[in-house]
């Protein structure tokens, strides 16, 4: 989500965000599509950014237009969208754990854990909220970031 914010414009006293705009995320993905550094939707959702970080430069920034990929493809079809709109409602009444099953203070622990609290509920949740079918959309998606990659050349 916070790559939605990276891309942004001044008018008068406002800001206004252009995450469609974000040249430095479309070139991230660009160099993920090049140098065969695309995760599967299996290892990129429950990744943490302090574990991409750790590898290479490459795969790092990498990972981060990936992520931007992911966000501006979910946002561009309406079930998925639904479903985005659904978990930040969710996300803003701290109602996880009901999706998730678990009792909130279960979440309020795995928080404290950030690596383990996204390889526990980052798949679960995307699950639960975008979609079941992860081949499908893994498919749709990588087609939607490879054309998105090479629209702007």
């Amino acid at each position: 989500m916070c790559t939605l914010a990276e891309s942004y414009e001044i008018r008068g006293q406002s800001v206004v965000f252009t995450p469609d705009r974000n040249v430095a995320r479309l070139n991230d993905l660009r160099r993920a599509i090049m140098l065969q550094h695309w995760r599967p939707l299996t290892k990129l959702l429950p990744l943490h950014s302090m574990e991409a970080i750790g590898g290479s430069t490459a795969k790092a920034v990498g990972y981060y237009g990936q992520l931007w990929a992911l966000i501006s493809f979910i946002r561009s079809d309406s079930t998925y969208r639904a479903g985005l709109e659904r978990l930040l409602v969710d996300a803003e009444a701290g109602a996880f754990h009901r999706t998730l099953n678990l009792p909130p203070e279960a979440i309020r622990r795995l928080r404290l854990r950030p690596l383990i609290y996204n390889r526990t509920v980052a798949e679960k949740l995307f699950r639960s909220y975008i979609t079941n079918d992860l081949e499908t959309f893994e498919r749709r998606y990588r087609q939607f970031a490879e054309k998105l990659a090479m629209i702007h050349e």
